[in-house]
């Protein structure tokens, strides 16, 4: 290899290199569980659904500040037990007095089954002869951050636009006893029932993979790099 190509070439590749590590995924963010209502016990559900004029709700607590940016749940479609396209998901979350969740919510999300930031996945579990599923909600803007208190969420699946005699259900947590809420109407007030429904909130999510700082400062260093051997060899050419 010429002297000029031998101390040319460690610049190109460590230019390669950090070009290389920059765009690189960075080290993956792992999910913590910030709020864990239990599974699916496979015993029972609340049917929380416009289309059987019921709507259903869970209240959650925090012992301090805290932000979550998915929310994952448990679910059956009763009736046929067929899974249905589009799901329809309105989330909402409310304030609770009396640890009963508002009528009215401070927070209110919709998802379809066809949108990037939700999952449903079949579980092994089954409720009289229906699969379980599993669902995942990722919050837009990076969730919610709440301040300790306790705080009401309603899950509601509309199965009126695809419906086929399919109604949907909130499945019961393995965590016996507890307190959940029903209403009849979207705008009504909750009556408190029995039982606790399956859910989890958990945050680090949406955590979005971004370079590295380290291996983006290497990028004008192996430029600057390059930039100063083609200086180089044009002045031994002009001294030739």
């Amino acid at each position: 290899m010429p002297p000029a190509a031998r101390r040319v070439w460690p610049c190109v590749a460590a230019l390669a290199g950090a070009i290389a590590l920059a765009f690189a995924p960075a080290r993956p963010a792992f999910a913590q569980i910030v709020f864990d209502n239990g599974l699916p016990a496979g015993t029972f559900v609340y049917t929380s659904d416009p289309d059987a004029d019921q709507f259903a709700a869970e209240t959650f607590t925090f012992g301090q500040t805290t932000t979550f940016d998915a929310v994952t749940w448990y679910g059956v479609y009763t009736g046929t037990g067929i899974p249905l396209l589009p799901d329809i998901v309105t989330l909402t979350f409310h304030e609770t007095a009396g640890g009963t969740p508002s009528a009215a919510p401070f927070a209110r999300f919709v998802t379809f089954a066809e949108n990037v930031d939700f999952t449903r996945t079949p579980t092994s579990g089954t409720l009289d002869g229906s699969t379980i599923y599993a669902y995942r909600y990722v919050l837009p803007d990076g969730g919610l951050t709440l301040p300790t208190g306790t705080y009401g969420l309603s899950i509601i699946n509309d199965t009126s636009a695809a419906d086929s005699g399919t109604d949907w259900g909130w499945a019961f947590s393995d965590i016996p006893g507890g307190t959940s809420y029903l209403r009849t109407t979207p705008q009504g007030s909750f009556d408190s029932v029995g039982g606790n429904l399956a859910f989890n909130l958990s945050n680090g999510v949406s955590a979005a993979a971004v370079p590295e700082p380290g291996t983006l400062a290497l990028l004008p260093i192996g430029a600057l790099a390059l930039v100063g051997v083609g200086r180089l060899q044009r002045r031994k050419a002009a001294t030739a």
